[in-house]
């Protein structure tokens, strides 16, 4: 991984902002979070983090985990670092007062609304609103707080979930996104890039073949290779449990290769950034 010295400075310098000690007490790690680029950056630039698996004690002892979405506050406390914001996953979309239910069953739907609100500044501006989909929070962002500006033939079609062009990027506002936005050239890509390797995965699939589940997971050896499409494999960890799958499935999650993440700034001044 490498970045410019200007983007390591900065990030050095933001780490002492970081709450660690409410971090370690869910099961983080200074090192885990400098080794985690992914949620590091999300952090540090005022963003979401995707799903987290975290690790927390319970009134009796016990240790219990669950996954959330992490966030860090915008002000900073007496001690000069950031509150830990934790968003656990809810059972069902709760309705906030402020919206009617029309709005209410248009969000829980996966639609998106564009409601008149006060921003942090105490100024009225356009919002818009859509719920997480992994979480069921209500998210609401300031048109304000994107680094472009939105028309009103823009909002119309975010209102629609229709994509918008920005800095010749089609795009998808996306606010249960890490980014804000889904780049459809890039997802388009992606679904491309993993029809091509689910296809190579498949004519892996032989006896004699090593793979791995994930880039941390362990060794796993192909054994056999049925006429009906079933694939037989075990962990080279414990050779005596067999492991049966199709070759459609296995294809999936089979990694034979590592992937390699672009570099990502820095920046908590903008909420949404393209």
């Amino acid at each position: 991984m490498c970045y410019t010295s200007k983007i390591y400075n900065k990030m050095i310098n933001e780490l002492k902002r970081l709450p660690i000690k409410e971090l370690e007490q869910i099961g983080f790690k200074e090192r885990d979070l400098i080794q985690n680029r992914n949620l590091l950056v999300n952090l540090l630039s005022g963003k979401r983090s995707e799903l987290l698996p975290i690790q927390f004690k319970t009134f009796d002892g016990k240790v219990q985990e669950q996954k959330v979405k992490l966030s860090l506050s915008s002000i900073l406390r007496n001690d000069q670092t950031y509150g830990l914001k934790i968003h656990p996953i809810k059972k069902e979309f709760e309705k906030a007062e402020h919206l009617n239910t029309v709005q209410f069953n248009k969000l829980k739907n996966g639609g998106t609304i564009i409601k008149d609100m006060v921003d942090k500044q105490g100024d009225m501006t356009k919002h818009i609103l859509q719920k997480d989909k992994q979480t069921n929070e209500l998210l609401k962002v300031s048109i304000n707080d994107f680094n472009f500006p939105l028309n009103k033939e823009e909002l119309k079609k975010i209102k629609n979930n229709e994509a918008i062009k920005v800095n010749g990027k089609e795009i998808l506002v996306d606010l249960s996104s890490s980014k804000g936005y889904t780049d459809l050239e890039l997802k388009n890509k992606q679904s491309q890039d993993k029809i091509i390797e689910s296809q190579k995965n498949k004519e892996a699939i032989k006896p004699g073949t090593v793979f791995k589940m994930s880039q941390k997971s362990g060794d796993y050896v192909i054994q056999n290779v049925s006429t009906s499409g079933k694939v037989s494999y075990n962990s080279t960890k414990d050779p005596s449990k067999i492991m049966e799958s199709s070759i459609e499935d296995l294809s999936k999650v089979m990694d034979l290769k590592s992937e390699n993440n672009a570099e990502q700034k820095i920046n908590r001044s903008a909420g949404v950034q393209i």
